[in-house]
């Protein structure tokens, strides 16, 4: 920083930062080098040192008296804490008397044995004499304020604090002046023991809880004298913080009005200035360019709100969050007709009016976790909750919503968008724990996350949209049901390629994802813990050494028809994957089909881990598609708000519709998002914005900022047009 100071024995300025140059470079010498400089020299260099050393010591002071009243305010907070730990006791004592008391005049017909109780009350309490000093004592050092404390510190530090004032050359505006003046006044009488003082001077500048502290409110003029002494100390360092008290000579407490650069005698500079910042050189004029620029901002943001809708006003027109859930619940059935899913069984009417806004309430309902009662509590229209709760149980079952959650799909890989992000082969699996009430046969204490529930099961596409989700036991292998979200996938979107964590990594697995024409690829943990395999023993390999077996060729063959056999049972839906992998487990060893399977996943996971230890490229990419999976999870969590993270229904049916309910709400608040950033993205390009795939692959429909979650909740919206996804060409 440029800076400058003036010689009060010269008319010619001389440089702050010069003097420092200078005092730097004698100290460098020694008494017989600094002789050697000419005298005017020699001196010019020892004043500043003087000047120096002086502005420093002025600096240390203030930073002690700082650090002083830094510290009390410390400890007397430390000592409030204290005191209210230790009143706790006294303070429940007393709202127990408070309590007896009241009772006894309730239940009192006589007043004289409800006198001669009150009178035993007190007694059994120290008499009323200590009760009311208790009181006093309490109510005087009501809430949170630390400034009563600060006396029994301050006494071992008065002496200190009153000699800095007196050592500093303080000097103040005119705002300030009072305060310097009460400080010399309370300096001078610092010998004085008197409890209280009169003082004629205004005191405003105190803060009010000082005021009230320092002042005698039944004598005009009549103050505490040590409190007010501390409050002035306090005020001290605020002002000097803040620059209205300052230190003549000091580096970093100085005035800053003598450091403004003298632009009267040095013009050239000015002009240099203006020149590179292009500024006008007349005060109007850079008033107006400020003005001007300031309207042109005002002028973008009117667009942005009611030409391009970028942004909502609130009925008092001030900024609001863009979107709530049911917005988006409303605008998607819109699109897309995903509550047409609903009903009651059979072909039976659901004789109800307006059933869309019916379900999609009970959907925002129980897919964000609130339950029918807490829901109807906060909306803004009357929604009896027996209603919701009807509509839950009799019109809305899983599979239902799972063909909702189709529908967006479906609707959602009509943007461009998503592609930027995914192809949609493939997607990831992966598992959440969900805390449950213990007193249910399906809660399970899940080992890694050390409490009772369980776990939430969901395939993600790689394009961040939700394919499936499923309620499963703890303890349960999660690989047993990792092929599932995909066979029972009924949407456009068909990925088949599989990510998983390392729980996927089972031989059993492999076995049957290949013959289902899935790729597994999961993420392989500890990989030199599993056996390779080589096709043949007699084959020469140099890193033969790092294969642990051969595989049974003969069982594979023998076995044919049973995976046939398996593999169309589970097309034709007759059995599903997860229940034939829940017995081709490790305790199946006897089992041929299993040992058949574990076989043929041998050769298939062999392959893989060939491939996972000389490709980095593919171990990135199943780790970035794994990490998909556990992003959801927590963007799911953040919609799910109202549970507190825990299922409140011990009802298995309840349990798995309130995951994929949650899943609906969030596809749909994804769906929502996407469509808006297309739009946005669209307008971008029009107003001539470069708007490439490269840059939106950053983007994300994991968007929480712009989403209302709590307050109350608007049960109807007016219906916005159907969005085009189309974003590039071609």
């Amino acid at each position: 920083m440029f800076t400058l100071r003036r010689n009060h024995c010269s008319h010619s300025p001389v440089y702050e930062v010069k003097i420092i140059q200078w005092a730097e470079e004698a100290k460098r010498l020694n008494a017989a080098e600094i002789g050697e400089y000419r005298t005017h020299r020699r001196r010019t260099l020892l004043l500043a040192v003087l000047f120096d050393a002086r502005a420093r010591v002025l600096d240390d002071l203030v930073s002690m008296l700082t650090k002083v009243m830094r510290k009390l305010r410390r400890k007397a907070t430390d000592d409030l804490e204290a005191w209210l730990a230790q009143v706790r006791q006294t303070t429940e004592r007393l709202i127990g008397l408070l309590f007896d008391v009241a009772c006894d005049y309730r239940s009192a017909d006589d007043m004289s044995v409800f006198y001669s109780k009150l009178g035993e009350r007190f007694h059994a309490c120290g008499g009323a004499s200590t009760v009311i000093e208790q009181c006093e004592s309490r109510l005087k050092r009501r809430g949170r304020n630390w400034r009563p404390f600060v006396t029994r510190r301050y006494r071992n530090q008065r002496s200190l604090l009153m000699d800095l004032v007196s050592f500093l050359p303080l000097q103040s505006t005119q705002r300030h002046t009072a305060l310097l003046n009460t400080l010399s006044l309370l300096a001078a009488l610092r010998s004085d023991r008197a409890e209280w003082i009169r003082l004629d001077g205004d005191l405003s500048f105190l803060e009010k809880p000082w005021q009230a502290l320092v002042s005698d409110p039944d004598v005009p003029g009549a103050f505490h004298r040590r409190t007010l002494e501390i409050a002035l100390f306090f005020a001290l360092t605020d002002a000097l913080a803040a620059g209205d008290v300052w230190v003549p000579g000091s580096h970093n407490y100085g005035s800053y009005t003598e450091y403004l650069y003298p632009i009267e005698s040095d013009t050239k500079a000015v002009e240099k200035y203006l020149a590179e910042r292009q500024l006008p050189n007349d005060g109007k004029l850079f008033a107006d360019q400020l003005r001007e620029w300031l309207s042109q901002r005002c002028h973008w943001l009117e667009q942005a709100i009611f030409k391009y809708e970028m942004v909502q006003l609130d009925k008092d027109g001030q900024p609001i969050v863009p979107r709530t859930i049911l917005e988006a619940l409303y605008n998607t059935d819109r699109w897309t007709g995903w509550t047409r899913h609903f009903g009651p069984p059979g072909r039976i009417a659901p004789q109800i009016d307006n059933p869309s806004r019916r379900y999609i309430l009970t959907t925002f309902a129980y897919g964000c976790g609130l339950g029918a009662t807490q829901a109807t509590r906060h909306f803004d229209q009357p929604v009896p909750a027996h209603l919701l709760k009807f509509a839950n149980r009799r019109h809305m079952g899983t599979e239902e919503i799972q063909q909702a959650c189709r529908d967006l799909i479906d609707f959602y890989a009509q943007f461009d968008l998503p592609t930027c992000w995914g192809t949609g082969d493939s997607a990831a699996a992966d598992g959440t724990h969900i805390e449950t009430y213990d007193d249910n046969l399906f809660a399970a204490h899940h080992v890694r996350y050390g409490r009772t529930g369980g776990v939430a099961y969901r395939h993600v596409v790689d394009n961040y949209v939700a394919l499936f989700s499923h309620f499963i036991p703890c303890g349960v292998h999660e690989a047993t049901y990792i092929l599932d979200g995909l066979l029972k996938n009924t949407s456009s979107v068909r990925p088949t390629r599989l990510h998983a964590d390392s729980h996927g990594q089972s031989a059993a697995v492999f076995g049957l994802a290949y013959l289902l024409g899935i790729e597994l690829y999961p993420r392989i943990r500890n990989w030199r813990k599993l056996t390779l395999y080589r096709a043949n023993r007699g084959h020469g390999l140099r890193t033969g050494y790092l294969y642990g077996g051969t595989i049974d060729w003969d069982r594979i063959e023998s076995h044919w028809k049973d995976y046939l056999r398996t593999v169309l049972a589970i097309q034709h839906g007759t059995v599903t994957s997860s229940w034939i992998l829940t017995r081709l487990n490790s305790y199946s060893r006897n089992n041929s089909l299993y040992l058949a399977f574990q076989e043929l996943g041998r050769v298939i996971r062999t392959g893989y881990l060939l491939q996972w230890i000389q490709n980095a490229t593919l171990r990135e990419s199943v780790t970035a598609g794994a990490n998909k999976v556990e992003t959801f999870h927590r963007f799911a969590d953040h919609l799910r708000f109202g549970s507190d993270g825990q299922i409140k229904s011990n009802d298995l049916i309840e349990q798995e519709k309130a995951i994929v309910f949650n899943q609906l709400v969030a596809n749909a608040v994804m769906l929502q998002t996407v469509a808006d950033q297309t739009e946005l993205l669209r307008k971008l390009a029009d107003g001539g914005y470069d708007v490439n795939r490269e840059d939106v692959a950053y983007f994300s429909p994991y968007v929480t900022r712009h989403l209302k979650r709590f307050g109350q909740y608007q049960t109807s919206h007016d219906a916005e047009p159907l969005p085009n996804g189309k974003l590039f060409d071609g």
